[in-house]
């Protein structure tokens, strides 16, 4: 029977075999997994307000957004909005149509 638990290892390990997974799949379809991250910030002068943390398959056409956070003081202001349009506007650079 199959069980479900924690991964074992660190998290780099852990993430480096779903990602092999998803490379073999990947080049069943005759397509690249390989992909980039992007890591984007929000800030007033020198305060931080926010961030997010991207990966981008060009291959497969997709962007999948691993993390997004906006501090206290960016709250209610659209931070996570400008963070998402800015993701988006990356990935119109690098050839994706959005949808």
């Amino acid at each position: 029977m199959t069980e479900i638990h924690p991964a074992n290892g660190s998290e780099d390990e852990a993430r480096g075999r779903i990602l092999a997974l998803l490379d073999q799949h990947s080049k069943a379809i005759g397509k690249s997994f390989k992909s980039e991250m992007v890591f984007l910030e929000a800030c007033e002068g020198d305060l931080y307000l926010g961030g997010l943390a991207a990966r981008f398959s060009l291959d497969l056409k997709w962007v999948f957004v691993e993390l997004l956070a906006v501090a206290e003081e960016g709250r209610g202001k659209g931070i996570g909005g400008q963070l998402m349009a800015r993701v988006e506007q990356e990935a119109r650079l690098r050839g994706m149509e959005m949808r």
